[in-house]
């Protein structure tokens, strides 16, 4: 009887043990990289899109959306590195850049040049 309970026991612990990554990517539903494993700039390509929306960016202003691996060092320990969305519009010179870490978290987002979000928003005049 007491190996039974034990072995029920052992079962719901390793079965709460594998539970612990879904319930972790699941901390907020509305952010993406909990389920992302970026391999590439481009994986991160999901994020910049949800950013885009949060932001209210007008789709029909955007001419390109390019990912950039930045790379912050290569050494002996290996490649540190970012990743980074570049968003280039109709309407104004420069970018608007989303950049992420490796997980494609963001870890900031700032114009660069004319690129202003008041510019890039949905019904902004130009």
């Amino acid at each position: 009887m007491k190996d039974t309970q034990m072995t029920q026991n052992i079962s719901k612990f390793l079965g709460f043990l594998v539970c612990i990554p879904f319930l972790s990517g699941c901390a907020d539903s509305d952010y993406l990289p909990g389920g992302i494993a970026a391999y590439d700039a481009e994986d991160c390509a999901p994020v910049v899109e949800q950013e885009i929306d949060r932001l209210s960016i007008d789709r029909s202003n955007i001419t390109k959306i390019e990912y950039i691996k930045s790379y912050i060092s290569m050494g002996e320990i290996g490649e540190l590195y970012d990743y980074e969305g570049w968003l280039s519009f109709k309407n104004c010179k420069g970018n608007y850049v989303v950049k992420m870490n490796r997980s494609c978290q963001i870890q900031a987002i700032y114009p660069r040049n004319e690129c202003q979000l008041d510019k890039i928003v949905k019904n902004s005049s130009s």
